[in-house]
């Protein structure tokens, strides 16, 4: 039995499993990961309600060496018209690594029902107030 155990011992690897692949492939080596590996996270996911400016923030739940991709989105319960997000500032911790963000939002309006000048359509703004408490969500993603 005892050698048995030392046979399945040497079939399993130490080290750390490596990174993900733009393409899959199947693998050489002849170790397997242990029960305990972990994979590195490479997103961070999550919700916070835009205060009475429009900004969300959001602390991501993992760190980021380099600045990530982000994918901002929202909910609404209303029929107002759409908003648009995006990134304001970023958090950064003393070793400049990203680990959170600001986001600011911006509620759309129609065009007037008639714009008799090209100077009354020059000076109209598509934004206007800021959305308050609308649900957003905010996904960012290692840069690969």
């Amino acid at each position: 039995m005892r050698a048995f155990i030392q046979n399945l011992a040497a079939m399993f690897s130490d080290q750390a499993p490596i990174r993900e692949a733009t393409l899959a492939i199947p693998g050489s080596q002849s170790k397997a990961s242990r029960g305990d590996h972990q994979h590195p996270r490479l997103t961070s996911a999550s919700w916070n309600v835009t205060d009475a400016n429009g900004e969300a923030t959001f602390t991501f739940t993992r760190t980021f060496a380099a600045k990530p991709t982000i994918d901002l989105s929202y909910e609404e319960a209303t029929n107002n018209q759409p908003c648009i997000f995006k990134v304001k500032s970023w958090v950064t911790n003393a070793n400049g690594e990203y680990t959170g963000m600001v986001a600011k939002g911006y509620r759309l309006q129609t065009l007037p029902a008639s714009i008799t000048l090209l100077g009354s359509l020059a000076s109209f703004s598509v934004t206007i107030n800021a959305p308050a408490g609308i649900n957003v969500s905010c996904i960012a993603v290692q840069v690969s």
